[in-house]
């Protein structure tokens, strides 16, 4: 690869941090590995938020400088370079929908070990599957609550099937005892498909936990796949 060769990289951080990074068009770091060092304007990025997923991308546009000033909350993070992120319409890709299709992420079982540096250089191919699918991405998570009702049991289940029935969908699945989604609906008239979860909220319940699990029907329903999970 030679010098003026273009790199593809991964930038991790928090919700939180990356809302400033975006605001501040600049990314920083508490150490500076070698690899950074390396960094060139005009290299492209994508982001990944802990516990979340990939949301953002973009180009370097200055390289690895010291700032002087505190700009983050919880740390320094003296070793900065900048950044313009693409401001074109694109969507969170949840981890799990697409981590079996990384090929940078070798140990499918420990993935999340992929994502704990702030930065690392990734293959062009992963760079171009994480892009492309955060602009096709077409998954939204909307959770309810409904107070009075068991959400658990199969009859409130087989209620929430019997209404998407007489409002004009057509339940493909409903699904009471095996792995997988619970119902799967599809709307007639555009083909598309809808997975609902029927859920106890538990007070002290991670709402990651089940966002991940519809990302993960959803993906599976997309391509085709098995939507029993194994």
């Amino acid at each position: 690869m030679g010098p003026k060769s273009k790199r593809t990289w991964l930038l991790v951080s928090t919700d939180k941090n990356w809302k400033i990074c975006k605001k501040r068009c600049l990314f920083g770091l508490n150490t500076t590995p070698g690899r950074v060092r390396s960094m060139l304007v005009g290299d492209r990025f994508v982001t990944y938020i802990v516990s979340k997923g990939f949301v953002d991308y973009g180009k370097v546009t200055a390289t690895l400088f010291r700032g002087k000033s505190r700009i983050w909350a919880d740390r320094f993070y003296p070793f900065r370079f900048r950044i313009d992120i693409d401001r074109s319409k694109h969507v969170l890709v949840n981890d799990l929908s697409i981590i079996d299709r990384i090929s940078f992420v070798r140990n499918k079982k420990k993935w999340g070990l992929y994502f704990i540096s702030g930065v690392r250089q990734i293959p062009e191919e992963d760079y171009q599957l994480l892009v492309l699918s955060m602009k096709r991405g077409k998954y939204f998570v909307h959770t309810m609550d409904l107070p009075g009702e068991k959400k658990s049991s199969n009859s409130f289940q087989n209620k929430i099937a019997t209404l998407m029935t007489h409002a004009g969908f057509v339940v493909t699945d409903n699904n009471n005892n095996r792995p997988g989604p619970d119902i799967v609906v599809e709307d007639p008239e555009n083909r598309t498909k809808f997975i609902i979860q029927c859920k106890k909220a538990e007070r002290n319940e991670k709402r990651i936990g089940l966002n991940h699990l519809i990302y993960e029907y959803a993906e599976r329903l997309r391509e085709g796949g098995l939507i029993e999970l194994s």
